[in-house]
């Protein structure tokens, strides 16, 4: 056995897959530092072929690297002058799986399964110690050193060597051999003493004339034993020609007892037979059957395929009218929301004319007010300049006016001990009095001018913002409008033109239409795949039933009834000559007792011919094969009645 390529994968150090290429390689060495895997490539070595490894024996899962759920190691060898293939793996939990394979071009793969039981481990362990010409002791002695023997051989004295050798070689054998021949020649040595013993106690006494005596009685022995010598002769003949009648008697039973197997064998094929012919039947009955059903649930299913595609195709399929049914419902939707969109314009466009009658009595309001202010303020200049001439007329009064006792003087600045004498301060007071209150009127004026001028401004603003809303939910609805006729426009193209009154309810009508014509499809699928399951475990039923007859067949053809026949003729020849012409007739009929079994016999066998029949080409016909059957179970009924007559024909005659 000779490696040439080694695959190891999960095998202790090699948990990611390694390949060791031996090819072409006479003498190499295997290197590495402790723990990287070298001992582990023999352990592979040994685990590949036998299953087993040294350092964990039969425990190999042991080997499993860690982690990983299962061990794998193939090796490619050669032996005999062919290359072989076995691959070996182990799980975690112990279960393990071979292959033995032989190479073979004429394969895709190039390796073919090396017969049968190379997958089973039992068979396969047998298969590669065929192959090795080893078991797995005589491979650890002669090829492969365990770990650590090796280092003891070569650290040892002689003495130790000695025994490791023995060991590893299994000499204890060579010990075993010479001990046994030390034995033999003890046994020996004292018989040829004991017998030198009786020489020399027995025989003491012989003497020339004793010695001519036995001469003489050897002589006259001779003579007898020549007589008997002849006798002997004519004995061996009467016992050779005995011999070869017994010969062809247990000759004979056999072929007998041969016969009566094969056609019990024969008639339990034409029972076999009897019973496929029947199966066979019964299943072409059912196919029939089977086949009508898987035509017409096919027809169903082919006319239910129709309408449904018919369907899709005026329709659409199933996608594309959910699709428009979305649409259709968003128009639905969108309508009745753009009539409430109208319903909200139009009170938009209703409050226009509140907020412009607002605005148009604000802006009236606001005029007034600015006229009332105009006129305020035309008072107030008024009252400034009848002030500015009171105060010219008396200049005292003026410059005193409002001054009391204590207040600083407007000229010298000292305070007044008393108040001047004011004879213009009537008048300048009434003009004083007349000021404010026209200034307070018109400050009142302006106050009421702003606001009505704010509210007429608000009332502006309120109209333009209700314009506003106004013509923007007037560009909303023109614009949902367009959008919903589009949708519409769109739905009556792909409804045929002209958009159904009530286009969701049409649609899901039709929705509702295509699914049930999709379900009644599947059902029919569904049955016509049920036939066609039928038919098909019909067919493999029988198919089955062939196959079974082919076995039968095979059964049958392996009864070698020609060859019984051929041994039966050549038995009986043999009879016929070793009888010589005392008896020509022992074939036919040998002795008297024996002609009930012959007459028998002769009734169930075929006429005699030199030469068995031609076997008959056999095919897998029921009919034809039950006939075979029933014939070969016939001729092999008649060969064991003939082969029993005959025997006991020649142990009467031998008797």
């Amino acid at each position: 056995m000779r490696p040439v390529r080694l695959d190891i994968r999960g095998f202790t150090a090699f948990r990611e897959p390694q390949q060791v290429d031996f090819e072409g390689l006479d003498l190499f060495a295997i290197t590495g530092p402790t723990g990287s895997g070298k001992s582990s490539i023999l352990d592979a070595l040994t685990f590949v072929l036998y299953g087993r490894a040294e350092r964990v024996g039969d425990g190999v899962r042991q080997l499993v690297s860690q982690g990983q759920p299962r061990a794998a190691v193939a090796l490619e060898f050669e032996a005999g002058g062919e290359r072989y293939r076995v691959a070996r793996s182990v799980t975690a939990d112990g279960k393990t799986k071979i292959l033995v394979e032989r190479a073979d071009p004429s394969t895709e793969s190039g390796w073919r399964q090396h017969g049968d039981g190379a997958d089973r481990v039992r068979e396969a362990d047998a298969i590669v110690e065929r192959l090795v010409g080893l078991d797995y002791a005589g491979f650890t002695r002669a090829v492969l050193l365990p770990q650590g023997r090796f280092a003891e051989f070569l650290a040892g004295d002689a003495k130790t060597r000695r025994k490791i050798l023995a060991d590893l070689l299994d000499l204890g054998l060579f010990e075993r051999i010479a001990a046994k021949a030390g034995e033999l020649a003890r046994t020996h040595g004292a018989q040829v003493t004991g017998r030198a013993e009786i020489l020399a106690s027995e025989f003491a006494d012989a003497t020339d004339a004793g010695l001519a005596a036995a001469r003489h009685e050897h002589e006259a022995a001779r003579a007898a034993s020549g007589r008997l010598s002849a006798v002997r002769e004519s004995v061996a003949a009467l016992v050779v020609r005995g011999a070869a009648i017994d010969r062809e008697i247990e000759e004979l039973g056999r072929i007998g007892a041969e016969a009566t197997r094969g056609a019990d064998l024969a008639d339990t094929i034409v029972a076999e037979i009897g019973q496929l012919i029947e199966a066979i039947e019964r299943a072409e009955v059912g196919r029939e059957s089977a086949i009508e059903s898987a035509d017409r649930d096919a027809q169903a299913a082919a006319v239910a395929a129709g309408v449904l595609v018919e369907a899709e195709s005026s329709w659409g399929d199933a996608a594309t009218l959910a699709g428009r049914l979305e649409r259709a419902r968003a128009l639905s939707e969108g309508r009745a929301a753009l009539a409430e969109r109208r319903e909200q314009a139009s009170a938009l466009s209703a409050a226009i004319k509140p907020a412009e009658d607002a605005a148009t009595t604000a802006t009236l309001a606001a005029s007034e007010a600015a006229s009332r202010e105009a006129s305020a303020a035309e008072a107030e200049r008024q009252a400034v300049d009848a002030l500015e001439a009171a105060r010219q007329a008396d200049r005292v009064a003026a410059i005193s006016a409002g001054l009391a006792i204590g207040d600083p003087c407007p000229i010298c600045g000292r305070p007044l001990e008393a108040t001047p004498d004011r004879h213009g301060a009537p008048k300048l007071d009434a003009a004083t009095t007349a000021l404010e209150l026209a200034r307070a009127s018109a400050a009142e004026a302006a106050a009421v001018c702003r606001a009505t001028e704010r509210a007429a401004t608000e009332a502006a603003g309120l109209v333009e913002l209700e314009r506003d809303r106004a013509a923007r939910a007037e560009a909303t609805l023109a614009e949902e409008d367009d959008r919903l006729a589009g949708i519409a426009a769109a739905l009556a193209t792909e409804l045929g033109g002209k958009l159904p009154k009530d286009p969701v309810a049409e649609l899901e009508r039709r929705s509702d239409e295509l699914r049930r014509l999709t379900a009644e499809l599947d059902g029919r699928r569904t049955t016509a795949a049920a036939s066609a399951l039928a038919l098909r475990t019909i067919e493999q039923l029988l198919a089955e039933v062939r196959g079974r007859l082919t076995t039968e067949r095979v059964r049958l053809e392996g009864i070698h009834a020609d060859d019984l026949l051929s041994r039966a003729s050549a038995a009986g020849v043999a009879v016929a000559a070793g009888r010589g012409a005392k008896a020509p007739a022992a074939t036919a009929q040998p002795a008297a007792s024996a002609k009930a079994p012959a007459a028998s016999a002769k009734a169930r066998t075929p006429p005699k011919s030199s030469a068995p029949p031609p076997k008959p080409e056999l095919d897998d016909d029921p009919a034809a094969l039950a006939l075979a059957a029933t014939d070969l179970a016939a001729r092999l009924g008649a060969l064991a009645d003939a082969a029993g007559a005959a025997r006991s024909s020649r142990a009467d005659a031998a008797t």
